[in-house]
């Protein structure tokens, strides 16, 4: 059941993707790399095109980065943490097909690998991933540029 979604959502994404490209224009939003040992949190969104993503997403209203970047993260994976605890690793554009925003990145070292769950129907897998394993997976040019920044 959940791979027919998971196709359905994809040509959703290819069908909707130049309008909502439109409305991403010029907005900011959060990315987190979460990081436990050698591995990271990534995600599946349901209408996307299949690739792996940083946990994050579009800030409400005056809502400090920080702040948003914590709730899509307990949003997407039911991962809950203090925003103070997230440290700020840049501002960085995004520019791939027909989507271009600005992003703020954050960084999160856990020292005890933490439980995740996909968080339905918005995201559709969620699992902790090793760094060697990244060029075996489809991953978005976000967890790339992240993985350059990776905190040692």
């Amino acid at each position: 059941m959940m791979r027919a979604w998971a196709y359905l959502g994809r040509a959703l994404y290819f069908v909707v993707r130049l309008v909502v490209g439109r409305l991403l224009r010029g907005t900011l939003r959060t990315r987190i790399l979460v990081v436990h040992g050698d591995s990271l949190l990534l995600i599946q969104d349901w209408i996307g095109n299949g690739q792996w993503v940083l946990p994050g997403g579009g800030l409400h209203k005056k809502e400090p980065a920080a702040s948003g970047a914590s709730r899509e993260l307990r949003e997407e994976t039911g991962l809950a943490i203090d925003p103070s605890i997230l440290q700020d690793a840049g501002s960085y554009e995004y520019n791939h097909n027909s989507f271009q925003f600005r992003y703020q990145l954050f960084a999160l070292r856990l020292v005890e690998q933490q439980p995740v769950s996909a968080k339905w129907p918005e995201v559709i897998s969620a699992q902790w991933v090793p760094r060697g394993k990244l060029t075996t997976l489809k991953v978005a040019p976000e967890v790339l540029t992240a993985v350059e920044h990776w905190p040692q």
